[in-house]
């Protein structure tokens, strides 16, 4: 891999997997929706490797004459990253509509990065759609569906099905992705888990977790450093989750931080039941055994 074009690069984890393949001395092609000023994304870094380019997703069948006008060419070694995604006014709301048109745009994007000569096309997507297969599997006759976000999941299952047939049919590697749950040392992401943990550090109460369910808290930076190796060495056809591959529930994780900073007043941690998702659905051996990823953070590291 010598260069890589991204999707969804103004948000925060593309704009974290743009530094960690900038570091590895790859050219960076970074697409958004919003202007330039607005992305946070300054183009002609210092090595001239990164390159920023405004675009909708809906007006992906523009990009290769954009990158004519520009003389941006993909080269012989070039894998396409694709984060982008949108629902109404977040990545999960919205009715059944404007989630489903994530999956024609994920369709059309990967014919595009074959278009280009891309030799990889890389989806991310979440824990959710797990919940979404346990589900589909009629494990809710025994356990109770935990997940708010079902239109999202499914058509993340979609859009993963959909890339995965189109991908065979253009003939370019497909190589689907998945994680849990994602922060950063500032802990100044937005979300439940972020704002807990942050207070929890500033012994703040917090508002305990309403179910019992399985996460994997990784850190962004070995996120990133996953989805280097994933563009580097990943496998056509393989689903592969990124996480540490030892998950806890929620409770749990902040009962350990808890301990960490408090040592005095120890806390126990709950025993784990009525689980939806299994420990095997947090294996990552085979993202190891394909690429050689290691997790060198660890939430307590904060």
């Amino acid at each position: 891999m010598r260069k890589a074009i991204i999707t969804g690069a103004s948000g925060l984890i593309g704009k974290n997997v743009i530094n960690e393949l900038l570091a590895n001395g790859i050219e960076v092609l970074a697409l958004g929706r919003k202007d330039q000023l607005d992305s946070g994304i300054q183009s002609g870094n210092k090595e001239g490797n990164l390159t920023y380019c405004q675009i909708d997703l809906k007006d992906i069948n523009l990009l290769p004459d954009m990158l004519k006008k520009i003389s941006w060419s993909a080269g012989e070694s070039c894998v396409f990253y694709h984060f982008a995604w949108s629902g109404s006014k977040t990545l999960t709301d919205g009715a059944i509509d404007d989630q489903l048109k994530n999956v024609a745009y994920s369709a059309n994007t990967i014919k595009i990065a074959k278009k280009l000569g891309c030799i990889k096309f890389v989806n991310s997507g979440s824990i959710e759609e797990t919940f979404a297969e346990k589900y589909l599997e009629h494990n809710w006759k025994n356990s109770e569906y935990h997940s708010s976000q079902s239109l999202y999941s499914i058509s993340k299952l979609s859009s993963r099905d959909m890339c995965l047939m189109v991908g065979y049919l253009e003939k370019i590697d497909y190589v689907h992705t998945r994680f849990s749950a994602v922060y950063n040392n500032d802990l100044d992401m937005k979300g439940y888990i972020c704002s807990s943990l942050k207070s929890i550090l500033n012994k703040e109460e917090i508002n305990p977790p309403q179910n019992n369910q399985l996460f994997d808290l990784i850190n962004i930076r070995d996120l990133s450093k996953a989805y280097y190796l994933i563009g580097l060495r990943g496998i056509n056809k393989a689903d592969y989750f990124i996480g540490t591959g030892k998950p806890s529930t929620l409770s749990n994780y902040f009962v350990r931080l808890k301990n960490s900073i408090n040592e005095l007043d120890e806390q126990e941690e709950k025993k784990i039941s009525n689980l939806i998702l299994s420990y095997e659905d947090f294996d990552i051996s085979t993202l190891t055994k394909d690429t050689g990823f290691q997790i060198k953070n660890t939430f307590l590291n904060i």
